[in-house]
């Protein structure tokens, strides 16, 4: 069935260094049966096709690559041999995002041009994107995260793309690709608790934690994880603005003591995820110890 003798699940987590890890893994297990969005858009363009895509049409691959979170295991019964999940320090992640999806709105890209007029018209009223607009966007955004916090802003990616178990049977076949936090509050019964336990959950059955702050040893594990032949020369991860590499590059930097505080308790449950994580991947590098230093 497989060419690997494995099967291989990147669960990505949007701006946490997926896309360079995504590249990494496809350079170098050449000879892996990648499951291709060309060739099967609808399934991967909404999340009902993704539970309704045929189970031989999975078998047919080894290596998997999205933005599913746990929804992906509510319908793949073979077992995932290699879960890798890659992590970034939320008060990072919540910065990139927003000069990300400001860089988004200024190539018209933001809303996505595939939504309706009428979804375009109610999402210019958020609250989020009218301060997108404006020059100091995030000075603006940073000082108003109470606001967006209370009108419904998803702070915490890592708490739904690592918690969130919907059953099928509760999303609709005509539900178009929504946003994983759109599908918890419609269908999901999992309380935030529920979420935080089912990310914890998620960490401890990780194959290999990756940390975008410690990029090259995490790297040089996943090479020996994955018995690459050859020591791999990965390509330095860019965020989006092509400012720096990010594992040099430092938003924190940037920011003042009363603005960090502000993210912080913004994105505080991911915070905790994340401390999580970093316990985790510290237990993970002695494992690797001799390896890390031999490298």
């Amino acid at each position: 069935m497989t060419e690997n003798g494995f099967t291989l699940y990147h669960q990505h987590v949007p701006k946490s260094g997926g896309t360079s890890l995504n590249k990494f893994l496809r350079r170098n297990l050449k000879s892996s049966r990648w499951i291709s969005k060309k060739e099967h858009p609808f399934e991967f363009r909404n999340i009902p096709g993704l539970y309704n895509i045929d189970k031989d049409v999975l078998n047919q691959y080894d290596c998997f690559h999205g933005h599913w979170g746990n929804l992906f295991f509510n319908q793949f019964d073979r077992k995932i041999d290699v879960h890798l999940v890659s992590f970034r320090d939320p008060v990072e992640h919540l910065c990139s995002r927003i000069h990300w999806t400001r860089k988004m709105m200024e190539e018209g890209k933001f809303p996505p041009p595939q939504y309706s007029w009428i979804h375009k018209f109610l999402f210019r009223q958020f609250t989020f994107h009218k301060l997108l607009q404006k020059k100091n966007y995030f000075t603006e955004i940073i000082d108003n995260l109470d606001r967006l916090k209370e009108s419904g802003s998803n702070p915490h990616p890592y708490l739904f793309y690592l918690g969130l178990n919907i059953p099928d049977k509760n999303i609709p076949a005509s539900f178009p690709k929504p946003f994983v936090r759109d599908i918890w509050r419609r269908y999901s019964d999992q309380s935030l608790d529920d979420l935080y336990q089912q990310s914890l959950k998620t960490v401890d059955n990780l194959s290999l934690i990756m940390i975008v702050e410690d990029y090259d040893n995490s790297f040089t594990m996943l090479g020996k994880l994955l018995n690459l032949p050859q020591r791999v020369n990965q390509a330095a991860h860019h965020n989006k603005r092509d400012e720096a590499n990010t594992t040099a590059f430092r938003y924190r930097d940037r920011l003042n003591q009363e603005q960090i505080q502000r993210i912080e308790e913004f994105v505080a449950m991911d915070i905790k995820i994340y401390n999580y994580a970093m316990e985790k991947y510290l237990l993970q590098k002695e494992k690797y110890s001799d390896f890390l230093q031999e490298d």
